[in-house]
């Protein structure tokens, strides 16, 4: 072997570390979080908010839940499915504009986050399911949100 390949795998294996290490910087769960209590009772709020169908009341405490801890318990993806109800919802009743390109980003950002961060659950096609459903949202509901070439996003996702 010589120096360059060396050196390239070397960087290589380097830039695969990093990578790592950024994501799963967004996939902390309540174990990982000093505000470990806190996240699980703001948590267990805003779930409790969501199944009574309470969303705008849900969203103080599932925003707390969510900065604390973005994968939960590590094992369930509620954040991030729940996220995007609750950011849906204001989307919907919304009327000023500003707000609603800050739903959908968010939304689109907690599909992407559900996918870094359950990537490994999703063997199986879900995480084909899930972009499924992320350029569904987009080709229905957010095309005016998308920037000049919406469509083209939504094909890059659906690819």
């Amino acid at each position: 072997m010589d120096l360059r390949q060396l050196f390239k795998g070397t960087t290589l294996l380097l830039a695969a570390f990093m990578l790592s290490n950024t994501l799963t910087a967004q996939c902390v769960t309540f174990k990982d979080s000093p505000k470990e209590e806190d996240g699980m009772i703001a948590h267990s709020l805003y779930r409790d908010a969501v199944k009574a169908g309470n969303l705008d009341e849900a969203f103080a405490n599932w925003k707390i839940a969510y900065d604390i801890a973005p994968a939960a318990n590590g094992t369930n993806y509620l954040h991030y499915s729940d996220g995007r109800k609750i950011y849906k919802h204001i989307f919907d009743n919304s009327t000023d504009p500003a707000k609603k390109q800050e739903a959908v980003d968010m939304i689109i950002k907690l599909y992407d986050g559900q996918l870094a961060c359950y990537g490994d659950a999703y063997k199986k096609g879900q995480d084909t399911y899930l972009n499924g459903r992320k350029g569904y949202d987009m080709l229905y509901y957010f095309t005016d949100y998308l920037g000049d070439n919406p469509y083209q996003a939504v094909l890059d996702v659906l690819k």
